[in-house]
């Protein structure tokens, strides 16, 4: 009886143990995206683990309309 009480003791504290260090990766983002470990500033601040983004920038190209103003033979101002 002794021993499966310590027995059972040494598996919850290795249980325990081992949940506190395991830490998930949370998934990737996207295809241009790398994973930076955590990491410490000259200044001392601790910067977590995360993913950065390291592939082209998305240009959003804004199509813009372009409005010429011309002027009417009677002279008032016509969009064209």
């Amino acid at each position: 009886m002794f021993n499966f009480i310590r027995k059972t003791v040494i598996i919850l504290i290795l249980i325990s143990i081992n949940l506190g260090v395991i830490i998930a990766k949370p998934p990737k983002p996207g295809p241009n995206f790398v994973w930076v470990p955590k990491y410490k500033t000259p200044i001392g601040i601790v910067i977590p683990a995360h993913w950065k983004h390291k592939g082209k920038k998305k240009v959003s190209k804004k199509k813009y309309k372009k409005h010429y103003k011309t002027y009417h033979p009677r002279g008032f101002k016509v969009g064209r």
